[in-house]
């Protein structure tokens, strides 16, 4: 697991998330806008839940939560994106994205997206399983561009994508 890399060009940094995350956590969620939390309808976009996923991130070893930090890097930085894992026992974890509504369309999804399979690939993980929401086009361009393919729909009716790595 990486401890801290530079997500280029933007000048921010992506690294494990911990459970001082707590409260910058809190604030993306209430940072993001009616239509980013569409995209996630069944994501708890809370104080409890952000308490919740800083302390797991550091006591359960089946979930990966890693934070995106604007700017040059500080402790006190904005969260600007999160990339998690869950199922990481698995061969084929899930992974799970979300950006700052400020911060997209700029790159940004993508560069958390090629760490987010650097990731997987390094721990020696078949692929990568991801739900999106029909109306998130641009995230399902993204994930075509990386090699997910759509293989059906769960049952709230997301498009159901994977990235295979067992093929490479």
């Amino acid at each position: 697991m990486h401890e801290e890399i530079l997500l280029k060009p933007h000048n921010a940094r992506i690294r494990p998330m911990n459970p001082a995350d707590a409260e910058r956590m809190r604030r993306f969620y209430e940072s993001m806008s009616g239509e980013s939390r569409d995209i996630f309808p069944n994501y708890p976009f809370t104080r409890e839940h952000a308490e919740q996923a800083a302390k797991e991130s550091a006591t359960d070893p089946d979930k990966r939560r890693y934070v995106a930090v604007d700017g040059e890097y500080a402790p006190e930085g904005a969260m600007i994106g999160m990339v998690w894992f869950w199922g990481w026992s698995k061969r084929v974890p899930w992974l799970g994205i979300m950006i700052a509504d400020d911060y997209q369309n700029r790159g940004l999804g993508k560069a958390m997206l090629a760490f987010a399979v650097d990731e997987a690939r390094a721990a020696g993980k078949g692929g990568i399983l991801l739900t999106t929401a029909k109306t998130n086009v641009r995230a399902q361009s993204l994930y075509g561009r990386f090699g997910f393919v759509t293989i059906g729909e769960d049952a709230r009716g997301e498009y159901l994508m994977i990235l295979n790595f067992d093929h490479e």
